[in-house]
């Protein structure tokens, strides 16, 4: 049976070892910050708005959630680098509120947007809390939070909402998203659908729900959306004719859903756990699995032809198994892994040449490590540990010069 929240059990199993260092240098992971008990566990990345960064929590904060993961109902955090320091913009409450965040955050027309896997109206119930999930606002200067739709678990609703949410340029109105469960498929339990929700309104509106019919793509997760002229991509774990994950793709004008690749034939990646980014008309992502050595991939996908290649290949000594989605900056990509050691690298890859460069080796055979998508700085990358044996395990920021 598929795991509730699909990456959850790889991302809160993991814990970090992060390498202390002094000034910033390339390849060189500096730790930036711990979090502690009050607010600990980033699942995802952060964005960065005038310099300063913003994150979730998935634990932690004021709230009176008190799951298999700890106490607390996760939060809302700013960072700032110059100063090292962090400050809590909002503790989610539980209940109507939300809680147990697991994406990063969206900013769009000057407020934040995000997702809670539970919490809210709905009536779903699981060993990590209640309600089946919300979509909210934050006002990230005052830290009003207010609630747009809960997800409910009946009428072919999704439940569980995991990825960031997406206002495209194509349909600015609304908020795009996918839930890991829910919807009318035949999946057990349910396949999970993308829906969308009215910005002015909160209504929310099914866009598709996945079938488990040996073609349409099955269990979205943390993986983000990429636009491409007007177009929507995005990728599953599973689905798809072999059964190893698909490139999806959402028409905003018409709702339409198009698998237009299925992972997993002939030496192909399968399993991809993250979304794509687009540079240079094309779009990049990784898979967790497959390629030559069973490790994972990094591969181009041409929205054009519809065509997909692999450009690089995880051998294990270099990091495997990506899970976070690629950033792309100075010509290059930049991603992280958990290779078969469960030590975690981050890494770049040169789009044109297929060349992968090992920046920093992030953990230890014996203190493994997880981490989340980067960020882009000046001259700098930003991330966050989920777990981490040189914080504790409840998490830390680090940088890695570039």
């Amino acid at each position: 049976m598929t795991n509730v929240f699909p990456n959850l059990g790889v991302k809160i199993l993991a814990c970090a070892a992060i390498l202390y260092s002094g000034a910033a240098q390339s390849g060189t992971i500096n730790t930036l910050f711990c979090f502690t008990g009050y607010d600990w566990g980033p699942n995802a990345g952060m964005i960065r708005i005038n310099n300063v960064l913003y994150g979730t929590t998935y634990a932690g904060g004021s709230g009176s959630c008190n799951s298999d993961f700890g106490k607390g109902c996760g939060t809302v955090f700013s960072f700032d680098p110059a100063t090292n320091v962090e400050s809590t913009v909002y503790s989610f409450q539980g209940g109507k509120d939300g809680e147990l965040p697991d994406s990063h955050l969206t900013y769009f027309n000057g407020a934040a947007y995000g997702t809670t896997q539970q919490g809210g109206t709905g009536t779903c119930n699981t060993s990590l809390g209640e309600g089946c999930g919300t979509v909210f606002s934050l006002d990230l200067t005052t830290g009003s939070e207010s609630v747009l739709y809960s997800f409910q678990e009946t009428g072919g609703d999704g439940w569980y909402p995991s990825n960031a949410v997406l206002a495209p340029e194509s349909d600015p109105a609304y908020l795009y998203g996918t839930t890991a469960q829910g919807g009318t498929g035949s999946c057990q339990p349910a396949c999970g659908v993308v829906f969308k929700v009215n910005l002015s309104t909160g209504v929310e509106k099914i866009v598709h729900s996945f079938q488990n019919d040996g073609v349409d793509a099955t269990y979205p997760g943390q993986a983000d959306w990429v636009e491409h002229r007007g177009i929507l991509y995005n990728t599953t774990q599973e689905g798809g004719v072999y059964g190893n994950g698909t490139i999806y793709s959402i028409n905003p004008s018409t709702g339409g859903e198009n698998v237009v690749h299925s992972f997993g034939k002939n030496g192909d990646g399968s399993e991809p756990a993250a979304g794509m980014t687009e540079f240079a008309r094309m779009l990049y992502g990784t898979t967790t699995l497959g390629g030559t050595s069973n490790d994972g991939t990094v591969f181009s996908f041409d929205p054009a032809t519809g065509k997909e290649k692999i450009l690089f290949s995880f051998d294990g000594s270099d990091g495997g198994f990506p899970y976070t989605d690629l950033i792309h900056g100075r010509h290059l990509l930049y991603g992280t892994t958990v290779d078969p050691n469960e030590e975690g690298t981050v890494f770049a890859v040169n789009p044109q040449t297929g060349t992968e460069t090992v920046y920093g080796n992030v953990g230890q055979s014996d203190d493994p490590y997880e981490n989340t998508r980067l960020t882009k700085g000046d001259k700098v990358l930003y991330g966050t540990a989920t777990q981490g044996g040189g914080c504790g395990f409840e998490g830390a920021i680090y940088s890695i010069a570039r």
